[in-house]
């Protein structure tokens, strides 16, 4: 059945082409161009001509439809299921990692660990370029303190100050006023 659409839509499909209108290749075109056309296409051509008076547009339609119903349906015999079938999945396990991982055992500190203890500070100021801002942090165990501030494009300098630990990030924001009416 399948060499025969096969047979059918080759056929179809290598019909001679027509031949080239040659009035669509002037050399000159015209000088006065005039309004569209009430219809579009080559010489012949039926804008309400349905597809299915086209014949090899009606061929192909059948073509598809017919692969469409002879497509077989997989089986239900239980000769033909798969031998390695889909894994089912379920609840995660309440204890994760290889087998024998102990995940409740407690966790000790670095005998080594020492308390974070650091300082840092940086200052950018380049009047041609219109730059000024910095930061400067100091840390001390948990807690971390610092301030940073960025002169803003209207002038004034915004100032945050701010201290870090565990009980989340507390800033405090200020603005002083423009020294220069320009800013950048």
């Amino acid at each position: 059945m399948a060499v025969i659409l096969l047979a059918v839509l080759a056929v179809a499909v290598a019909r001679p082409e027509a031949p080239l209108d040659r009035r669509y290749l002037r050399a000159n075109p015209a000088p006065v161009y005039g309004p569209p056309a009430p219809r579009y296409g080559p010489p012949g051509y039926e804008s309400g001509k349905p597809v299915t008076e086209d014949p090899l547009a009606a061929v192909i339609l059948l073509a598809v439809l017919a692969v469409a119903v002879a497509r077989p349906e997989a089986p239900l015999d239980s000769r033909y299921r798969s031998a390695n079938p889909a894994p089912v999945y379920g609840p995660p396990a309440p204890k994760y990692g290889p087998p024998g991982y102990q995940s409740a055992a407690p966790v000790t500190e670095d005998p080594l660990a020492e308390p974070a203890s650091y300082k840092f500070a940086y200052k950018v100021q380049d009047e041609e370029a219109g730059l000024d801002f910095g930061h400067e942090e100091a840390r001390e165990g948990d807690e971390a303190t610092g301030e940073y501030r960025v002169l803003l494009p209207d002038g004034r300098t915004l100032i945050v100050t701010y201290i870090a630990n565990n009980d989340g990030y507390q800033p405090e924001i200020r603005y002083e006023e423009a020294k220069v009416r320009n800013g950048y």
